[in-house]
């Protein structure tokens, strides 16, 4: 989570509550509710906030369908055969400047419930895409075709790669942060927008794209957030930038830190690195798995209070339905893991029944999955 340490210092952050993912064995019982649903899989990766991230912060993250592999991608007269999401996110890697990649039609997407559907145009796949993305009137949409500008700052060369439409835009951002979480990419300008009035905007720079957002979505200045008081950052610490290690002295070193990573999507701290709760105890975390897991642990301490229950282990869960595919896990942390393993397109599935504690100590038989979410929902009332 590389927003953990920006968060409480230089976080843009929308007027609304804040949702982080939930990763730690903390809230692995809130996951047990998800999978009861029939409907978790890995978190996505988050793109940066970075003002230069402006195409990143455009794809929402979007998993209610997936693409059913081979599929055919013809670039010019040149068709390649595509077997899974890491060739696709290879072959936008090697894309050439100007060149136009296009999805050879028809192709067949899998739903959220597992049903497949044939795609036979590109029309239909943007419509699958914004059903997904919901019926909400955006403030704009970007017009096509646009530019986006991929950066590799370790060999200091750029790739530019044209963009047909929302779909693609989404796909082409999405292979690249899956091959690489620090993928760095822009869209080049200037570019158009048709606004929710019909109108036409062009937008000549980051700064531009920055008011419009600004005036589309409420986002806050990012100044003098200081509302995540769990712990302190204990000075000095060490990071590195440009190849070079800084020692960073305070808060304000820190803001400054992250202030020049708009090139640099993610901050790369040295650790270990001590931290200082509310009640004074410290703690010396050797990662930024460690740092994710303490930010979690105080988002979460309150709504974790929700949680009337406790599962009783072993359980069995089944990935896709496939009988085969059945795992028995022993406690929470097996349980946190096993999620953590999943990729974008697996479902998760209880093997039923299991068995829960009540606060008052007694025990229930769950049967099937609307009785574990009416369970679940009793713990609010």
């Amino acid at each position: 989570m590389v927003c953990v340490f920006s968060f409480f210092i230089t976080s843009c952050e929308q007027n609304e509550t804040i949702e982080a993912p939930q990763t730690t064995t903390k809230v692995a019982k809130k996951r047990l509710f998800k999978a009861a649903k029939a409907a978790v899989s890995k978190s996505k990766r988050t793109p940066s906030t970075s003002n230069n991230n402006h195409a990143a912060k455009r794809i929402a993250s979007i998993d209610c369908f997936a693409y059913v592999f081979p599929i055919t991608i013809k670039n010019g007269e040149e068709e390649t055969v595509i077997n899974s999401k890491e060739e696709l996110a290879d072959y936008y890697d090697a894309v050439e400047i100007g060149s136009e990649p296009e999805i050879v039609f028809p192709i067949t997407i899998k739903l959220e419930d597992n049903s497949e559907e044939t795609i036979t145009n590109l029309e239909e796949l943007d419509d699958v895409y914004d059903s997904c993305m919901g019926e909400e009137t955006p403030c704009y949409t970007l017009n096509y075709p646009l530019s986006l500008v991929q950066e590799d700052f370790t060999t200091n060369t750029s790739n530019e790669t044209v963009i047909n439409s929302e779909i693609e835009l989404h796909t082409f951002i999405d292979m690249a942060f899956d091959k690489d979480e620090n993928a760095h990419i822009t869209f080049k300008y200037p570019l158009e927008l048709t606004l929710s009035d019909g109108s036409i905007s062009t937008i000549e720079n980051d700064d531009d794209f920055d008011a419009i957002d600004s005036y589309c979505y409420n986002y806050d200045d990012c100044e003098d957030y200081d509302e995540f008081d769990c712990f302190e950052v204990q000075f000095p610490i060490k990071a590195n930038l440009n190849g070079e290690e800084i020692t960073i002295n305070s808060n304000d070193d820190l803001e400054e830190y992250i202030s020049k990573l708009e090139d640099y999507t993610f901050p790369d701290f040295v650790f270990p690195i001590d931290i200082k709760y509310t009640d004074d105890t410290l703690v010396t975390l050797n990662s930024l798995e460690e740092l994710e897991d303490a930010f979690d642990d105080c988002f979460y301490e309150e709504d974790d209070d929700t949680i009337c229950f406790d599962i009783t282990y072993p359980i069995n869960l089944v990935k896709n339905e496939d009988t085969e595919n059945t795992v028995t896990v022993n406690n929470d942390q097996e349980f946190d893991a096993y999620l953590d393993s999943l990729i974008e397109d697996d479902y998760l599935y209880i093997g039923y029944p299991l068995t829960v504690i009540l606060q008052d100590g007694t025990k229930k038989t769950i049967a099937d999955d609307d009785e574990f979410i009416a369970l679940e929902e009793s713990c609010d009332n």
